[in-house]
């Protein structure tokens, strides 16, 4: 499978955020209970904050984030 991109526009970390890229890895354990939509959904929720994140390159970052699955 292919990664696929979404855009979007928000504020993390201080820094403008275009567009998201999911890696489709998570569908072989999990497809049965999250989805591109709710990935997208998660990180919209992200918008104003300032949280500890991971620079992997130049262009690629993680933001590591603990939720409770109810809220979604």
């Amino acid at each position: 499978m292919r990664r696929r991109e979404y855009r979007l526009n928000i504020l993390l970390n201080y820094r403008e955020i275009s567009r998201v890229i999911i890696d489709p890895h998570f569908e072989k354990k999990h497809s049965q209970s999250i989805s591109d939509e709710i990935i997208v959904r998660l990180v919209k929720t992200l918008h104003g904050l300032n949280i500890r994140s991971e620079r992997l390159s130049e262009i690629k970052w993680v933001f590591p984030v603990k939720l409770k699955s109810e809220e979604f």
